[in-house]
C-alpha cells in the first residue's frame, strides 16, 4: 500500500500479485499449515521484495542510542515510526522531533525518547530481523526498550517535554508487548509528569516576563519567537494525545 501510494497508484504488481488464484488452506491461529506442509518458515513464503524499503530520513544514531551505529537501520526505523504510528497516537510534532534529531537539539529530542521511538518502531518494521520480541534479548526492538528503560529509571522524574513523550511512547510499547498493566503504570506515571511540567513552564514565563521588564539589553526575541512557537506546536501535541487515551 506505501508503495502504491509513493508511485502514484500505478500499478506495481503483476496480477499474479494482485489477482492471486483462490487456494484454500487452512488458518490456525499461529501458523499456516499450508506454509508447514511446504516445509518453509512463514517469512521464507513472504516476498519482501515487494514492499517499497526506501528510508524517508537519513539521521544519524549517535549520540542517541548506543544499541546501534547503523544510520541507515536509525532511518529505516524511523521511517516506520512515521509512516505507521506517528500519525496515529501523535505523541509528538514528528517534524521538530527529526529536526531536533538532526540538529541535536535536546529541548525536542533526547537519548530517552530516541530510543523508546525506536524500540516501537521495531514493530513495524518489514525486516524481519529486526522484529520487536519481548522475550529475546537479541532483538533490537528488546535493546532499544532496554535502553530506553535504563535511562527512564535515572531521568523518568525530570520535568521535560521529551520525558513526558518518552514516557507515553514506552507506555505503548509495553502495552504492545503484552503487559498492558506496567503500560498504564507508565502512562499515568507520564501524564502525572506533563502536568507538573506545565505548572512549572507557567511560573517560569511569569518569572521570564518580570526578568524581561527589567532587563535594558535587547534580547533575541526572533530566535526565542520560534523556539516557543516550536513548544507550543509541542505541547498541544502531546497534551491532546495523552487527553484522548486518558478516556
Amino acid at each position: 500500500m506505501l508503495a502504491f501510494i509513493r508511485n502514484d497508484g500505478s500499478a506495481i504488481l503483476p496480477n499474479r500479485d494482485t489477482s492471486p488464484e483462490p487456494e484454500t488452506m487452512e488458518l490456525t491461529l499461529l501458523a499456516n499449515t499450508y506454509v508447514e506442509a511446504k516445509g518453509q518458515t512463514v517469512s521464507q513464503q513472504m516476498d519482501l521484495g515487494i514492499i517499497d524499503d526506501t528510508s524517508l530520513f537519513n539521521l544519524p544514531a549517535a549520540p542517541w542510542t548506543t544499541v546501534t551505529d547503523d544510520n541507515e537501520m536509525v532511518s529505516h526505523l524511523l521511517s516506520s515510526f512515521a509512516t505507521w504510528d506517528a500519525n496515529t497516537l501523535h505523541f509528538f510534532d514528528m517534524d521538530i522531533f527529526l529536526e531536533g534529531m538532526e540538529k541535536e537539539n535536546h529541548s525536542f529530542c533526547s537519548p530517552l525518547l530516541a530510543n523508546s521511538v525506536l524500540a516501537i518502531a521495531c514493530h513495524f518494521s518489514n525486516r524481519i530481523a529486526i522484529r520487536s520480541d519481548p522475550h529475546n534479548p537479541n532483538t533490537l526492538g528488546y535493546r532499544f526498550l532496554q535502553e530506553a528503560m535504563k535511562i527512564w529509571h535515572h531521568e523518568h522524574d525530570n520535568l521535560t517535554l521529551t520525558n513526558v513523550q518518552a514516557g507515553l511512547i514506552l507506555s505503548e510499547v509495553v502495552s504492545v508487548n503484552g503487559m498492558d498493566n506496567f503500560g498504564w503504570m507508565l502512562f499515568q506515571t507520564a501524564a502525572d509528569l506533563l502536568q507538573r511540567f506545565l505548572a512549572e513552564l507557567e511560573l517560569s514565563k511569569a518569572s521570564f516576563a518580570s526578568e524581561k521588564r527589567k532587563a535594558s539589553a535587547p534580547l533575541d526575541a526572533h530566535g526565542d519567537n520560534i523556539n516557543e512557537k516550536k513548544m507550543e506546536r509541542e505541547i498541544s501535541a502531546t497534551v491532546w494525545a495523552t487527553f484522548r487515551l486518558s478516556w
